[in-house]
């Protein structure tokens, strides 16, 4: 690994395909107010305008560092570059589509400078058109509080876009391919560093771009199944003890499937 800039975020965005939302993506991370980063675009074999939109970017803007694989290996192998190649104390990661709000960062950084906290996540809102990405309605909170490794056995509440964490503590980590890669990562880091924690900012920061209908449906469904497979693989529950958890799992899953398909607009 290299040296790292105590003073520098890194942010990782992995690109497939995005097209002209990635400028929407790539624009909030430019316009933070917190200045200090680097932002490393991996974008996974495109074959899309992907990547003019990020070369545009990168000749416009310095701290852009921009990745591009011949071909598609998926956003976990990107991650996983782009982590190799960061130089910040602090990662922040952030999905082509997604958005920040403008002091994310800024506060994300002044809570971690005073806390013990090895990272930060944030409450987000959810959005399908970004005519409508500002949208109060369809919002996920969380409480203020602390996570720890023994907190994720039941959901994950630390949203990839949302999340800031430090490069140390990330070890041996990395993003595993496959549904719920995130949460994978998150119990790696977590169950390495007992007795640290992340903490839970209850305001919104981030914009999450949902898809919609049967695209929706079809990625709950999978996530579903992946969820089951971590209780029995990750944290070893029985048959039983896997069941229990995978029916609260499918109760909340279900009940945030119609917040956001059904609330008001």
């Amino acid at each position: 690994m290299q040296d790292l800039n105590l003073d520098l975020v890194t942010v990782v965005l992995p690109n497939y395909n995005s097209g002209q939302s990635l400028k929407y993506s790539i624009g909030s991370v430019l316009s933070q107010t917190y200045e200090n980063l680097e932002l490393i675009i991996i974008d996974d074999g495109s074959i899309d305008v992907s990547k003019d939109i990020a070369k545009e970017f990168e000749m416009a803007d310095p701290r852009i560092k921009a990745i591009y694989l011949d071909r598609n290996f998926g956003r976990s192998y990107a991650r996983n570059i782009a982590i190799k190649k960061s130089i910040g104390k602090y990662i922040a990661f952030i999905d082509a589509g997604d958005i920040w709000h403008n002091d994310k960062l800024n506060k994300q950084i002044k809570f971690l400078d005073g806390s013990l906290a090895i990272g930060v996540c944030t409450s987000y809102s959810w959005f399908s058109s970004y005519s409508d990405i500002y949208n109060t309605e369809k919002k996920i909170l969380i409480k203020q509080g602390e996570i720890y490794d023994n907190d994720l056995r039941f959901v994950n509440p630390i949203a990839m876009s949302t999340a800031i964490v430090e490069r140390l503590k990330i070890d041996s980590c990395s993003f595993e391919d496959g549904y719920k890669e995130d949460y994978k990562f998150w119990i790696c880091i977590l169950s390495h560093n007992k007795h640290k924690y992340f903490e839970k900012m209850g305001e919104i920061l981030t914009y999450y771009h949902s898809p919609t209908g049967l695209d929706l449906l079809f990625k709950k469904v999978n996530n579903a199944k992946e969820q089951y497979k971590i209780y029995r693989l990750y944290f070893k529950y029985d048959i039983f003890k896997s069941a229990m958890y995978f029916s609260l799992y499918s109760f909340v899953s279900v009940k945030k499937y119609i917040h956001v398909l059904f609330c008001k607009k």
